[in-house]
């Protein structure tokens, strides 16, 4: 009935933290609600209603629940509740972890004080493997700022710094000369590590402590500063360890993938004159005629073959047929793919590909299906 204007002001002439207001020209039923310092706070009933109150019937018990009085009444409200504020409570802080406890106190009015705890980090840059001027420490409870810098007052290569002022548990990272570098865990979390527990094993992999506790990290991995990590250190092979430093004898080196072509030529074998071969070119035969020859040793009208390519790339190709017509070129007519199966961009040029493709990983074997020549499905 007052447009919710936040102007109409309470008054405690006698001092007692009651606050009262009168009107005179209310009639019906009026909603109201009461607010602090122009909508700095405002009281939230939902809770008391669900359960079970009846001090605010305009509500959806959700998002909103508002008082109702009569017009000529006098209403003897407690702010932000259903039930008579107690002359039996007593204020204080509730928490026995505190300094300021108060075992007498029956509701905590937030004046809780702790004592001060040291949490110190310590991080071990000598492998870290990287050049450097200055090592930070960062967090969300700091806003990810790049501004405190640690500091290595004995120059053994340990950076240090002490915070007096945490609580809980910790978020943090590691980085150098204001994020010139940050040291990256996911690798290691990946593999079985836990010194990184706030991680999507993917994208990020940040550290946790405890308030109070002392760290002795080493930067960019969850293993202590020259200790031995076990892995493949040969770099030719497919699973190499950048940061393994003892070899474990589990280099792998597959980097082939097998690909099974199949393509239903019926319909163009036997029935275009001059083609009697049907073919597969390709990037990975740098598109020379007869990449991979395919054959129909039943007569199905079915052409098959298959060929050894790279793995973890992806390959693009075509249908072609060939003979007499075209001097068994290997391009006598070509299949390209419709746009339904076809590339789009080539990866490698960034130009339209109106091509097939494909890709593996190491030690995979492809079975494309059978497509019709220069379609995306069966005949």
């Amino acid at each position: 009935i007052w447009g919710w204007t936040a102007d109409i002001v309470m008054t405690d002439e006698d001092g007692d933290g009651i606050y009262s207001i009168t009107m005179d020209d209310l009639s019906g039923d009026v909603e109201y609600k009461y607010m602090v310092d122009y909508f700095a706070d405002q009281e939230n009933l939902v809770d008391d209603m669900v359960d079970g109150a009846t001090c605010a019937p305009i509500t959806d018990y959700s998002s909103y629940a508002n008082r109702q009085v009569a017009a000529g009444s006098t209403t003897n409200d407690t702010y932000g509740s259903c039930l008579a504020c107690s002359d039996d409570e007593t204020y204080g802080c509730t928490d026995a972890n505190a300094t300021n406890y108060n075992a007498d106190a029956t509701v905590d009015d937030g004046s809780c004080e702790y004592a001060s705890v040291s949490t110190t980090f310590n991080v071990d840059m000598n492998c870290a493997g990287i050049e450097f001027s200055t090592v930070h420490i960062t967090g969300p409870i700091w806003g990810w700022t790049a501004d405190i810098v640690m500091t290595d007052d004995d120059g053994d290569g340990v950076y240090s710094i002490t915070f007096d002022d945490l609580s809980g548990d910790v978020e943090y990272k590691y980085m150098v000369d204001y994020w010139a570098d940050q040291e990256n865990l996911v690798d290691d979390m990946v593999d079985g590590a836990t010194c990184a527990p706030i991680t999507d094993y993917s994208s990020y992999a940040n550290r946790q402590v405890a308030a109070g506790s002392t760290t002795n990290d080493s930067y960019g991995s969850c293993f202590e500063c020259g200790t031995d990590i076990a892995g493949c250190t040969d770099e030719t092979a497919s699973n190499y360890n950048p940061a393994a430093t003892e070899d474990d004898g589990s280099c792998d080196y597959c980097d082939d993938v097998t690909v099974n072509f199949s393509v239903d030529a019926s319909e163009w074998i036997g029935v275009v004159i001059g083609y009697q071969n049907v073919v597969i070119n390709g990037s990975f035969a740098n598109w020379n005629g007869w990449g991979v020859e395919l054959t129909d040793a039943d007569g199905d009208g079915i052409w098959t073959g298959s060929t050894t390519v790279d793995a973890n790339v992806t390959h693009e190709y075509v249908h072609a047929l060939t003979g007499t017509a075209d001097w068994y070129s290997g391009w006598g007519i070509i299949g390209y793919a419709p746009e339904a199966c076809q590339l789009g961009i080539s990866e490698t040029t960034g130009d339209a590909s109106p091509n097939y493709y494909f890709s593996g990983e190491c030690g995979e074997v492809i079975d494309l299906p059978t497509v019709c020549f220069g379609s995306c499905v069966g005949c």
